[in-house]
């Protein structure tokens, strides 16, 4: 979801929530305390230079329990930041922590936001011989458990 596309679904909102793939809400209580832009530089297991790059957002739970986020306060969060540092409308990312830092995109609900999580993947099947989904399917089915080598096998 784009970041227009964010603040659009924003301006639709009465109240700002956000939930959890399988449905558990995130506190009413979270704060929005970073928007930010992060650029990831790297390469992939294929060796190709590859860059990403989007606009982070960080939701944090705090103990006080009486502000709530509005959707018109989030939406002013990221006008300022658009002004101060990033016009160009990239791809949103949210930050929330569970019992690590997850990485999510959110999906616009009628209530507010799901947050999808962001999966790895490998980004040069063909360069590294990863086969593509239905291929792995496919052999999943038919692999059967290695032999267990035991010392005087020929497996090792």
């Amino acid at each position: 979801m784009k970041r227009s596309e964010f603040k659009l679904h924003l301006s639709t909102l009465n109240d700002l929530r956000f939930f959890m793939e399988d449905g558990t809400a995130v506190p009413a209580h979270a704060h929005l305390t970073e928007a930010g832009i992060i650029t990831r530089k790297f390469i992939d297991c294929g060796g190709q230079l590859q860059q990403t790059t989007c606009t982070n957002l960080q939701l944090w739970v705090a103990e006080d329990v009486d502000h709530r986020l509005s959707p018109d306060k989030a939406g002013r969060i990221i006008t300022q930041f658009e002004e101060m540092f990033e016009p160009e409308d990239h791809e949103i990312e949210i930050e929330y922590e569970l019992s690590t830092v997850g990485r999510y995109t959110p999906v616009p609900t009628p209530h507010g936001f799901t947050l999808r999580a962001i999966h790895t993947a490998c980004l040069a099947p063909d360069s590294c011989g990863v086969p593509n989904v239905k291929e792995r399917k496919s052999l999943s089915n038919l692999m059967t458990p290695a032999p267990v080598c035991k010392p005087g096998g020929t497996c090792c």
